[in-house]
């Protein structure tokens, strides 16, 4: 997907907060990494959080809160995740005022 869009040109800023217990769990972090260095609209944030899959999604929603707290709502935000904290933080953008189209969540 990240190829796809830079291919085409992308110039809108593209933000990724990957969330990862370890280092060792960041897949595709040399990847990200790269793409980063080479775009300069893409944003890699890893974000390590060594507890339980709850702790991860809440350090992922403390760094999304300045999303969720600015006034633009032209953003698009895609979420992947399992479980009742991946629906939370979907729904902390919906609430927050983003469309329902502007927030896409798939499970993983």
């Amino acid at each position: 997907m990240l190829r796809h869009v830079m291919a085409g040109g992308g110039k809108a800023p593209l933000h990724l907060m990957h969330a990862a217990r370890n280092e060792e769990y960041l897949i595709y972090r040399n990847e990200f990494a790269e793409f980063a260095r080479r775009h300069r609209s893409f944003i890699f944030e890893p974000v390590i959080a060594s507890g339980s899959s709850d702790e991860r999604y809440r350090a992922v929603a403390e760094k999304a809160e300045r999303w969720i707290l600015d006034q633009n709502r032209n953003r698009q935000i895609y979420l992947c995740g399992v479980g009742a904290a991946a629906f939370g933080l979907r729904d902390r953008f919906r609430k927050a005022g983003y469309d329902r189209r502007a927030v896409h969540y798939e499970k993983w």
